[in-house]
């Protein structure tokens, strides 16, 4: 038995599409949208919170094939929110190279694991967060002008749009 004959062959099928593509992508669109959101929450929180302070590095282990070509950095800083040593790890891309003995890091006070090192951000989340929710918002734009010309009272061509009478405060005479 070949693989041709196991895959249904499209041309050969009459029966309507079911829309299941089209399913898919709205499925995948959310999935997409929902992460980047998650992303870009966090992004956000270290724009909003996030400080920046002078850390120590502890160890680093060099990109292998485990890491996937990263540096796995363990350094440590003293939060001054709670006056308490924080040691945590991050990983950068093994493109920037070794780190130096010192390094700056951006943290959110008094969160124990809500650090990196700094530039180490999701850009790539940000941006896809920013088309999904244009096209979210062009979307909701779109609906909103469909169904209000849906909604709007059938006009024949040629003829303006019927005008109310005015009430008169006083009678016409004449």
């Amino acid at each position: 038995m070949s693989l041709d004959d196991l895959i249904p062959d499209v041309a050969d099928n009459d029966e309507e599409d079911d829309g299941s593509i089209g399913c898919f992508l709205c499925v995948a669109f959310v999935v997409a949208w929902l992460i980047s959101t998650g992303f870009t929450s966090r992004e956000i929180r270290y724009w909003v919170f996030g400080r920046t302070i002078d850390a120590s590095v502890i160890r680093v282990q060099p990109p292998d094939e485990d890491s996937e070509g990263a540096f796995a950095i363990r350094y440590s800083f003293i939060d001054p929110s709670s006056k308490e040593v924080r040691e945590e790890t991050d990983s950068v891309p093994a493109s920037w190279g070794p780190p130096p003995p010192a390094l700056t890091v951006q943290y959110i006070a008094g969160r124990p694991g809500s650090s990196r090192i700094l530039g180490n951000r999701s850009n790539v989340a940000i941006g896809i967060f920013a088309i999904t929710s244009l096209c979210v918002v062009a979307g909701s734009a779109y609906l909103y002008i469909d169904a209000k010309r849906a909604l709007a009272p059938h006009r024949p061509s040629g003829r303006g749009t019927r005008r109310r009478n005015r009430r008169r405060w006083f009678p016409k005479i004449g």
